[in-house]
């Protein structure tokens, strides 16, 4: 039964991880940015045109983690709410 409970709480907590990996990849967007302008600087095309498809790979997967991550937290809220008023919950 512990380990089921254990179980559930570390849904909170790889929820929590997720949210850590889309803060990681803001930071790697911001990155990008930096480097974009360092290559106007330098005039490095081909560069730029590199980092603005990493740019928009990044983005894309921002976007779908914040969906998931919305989409499953908000179910999962919902099940730990319906689920604790249910006394075979706490004996599974």
């Amino acid at each position: 039964m512990e380990s089921i409970e254990y179980d559930l709480t570390r849904l909170d907590q790889r929820f929590t991880r997720l949210r850590c990996v889309i803060d990681g990849k803001r930071a790697e967007l911001q990155d990008i940015d930096n480097r974009v302008r360092l290559c106007f600087r330098k005039g490095d095309v081909a560069e730029i045109a590199e980092l603005s498809l990493e740019r928009f790979r990044l983005l894309d997967l921002v976007d779908k983690l914040e969906i998931f991550v919305e989409k499953w937290e908000k179910e999962w809220q919902e099940f730990k709410h319906a689920s604790a008023w249910i006394p075979s919950y706490k004996t599974l």
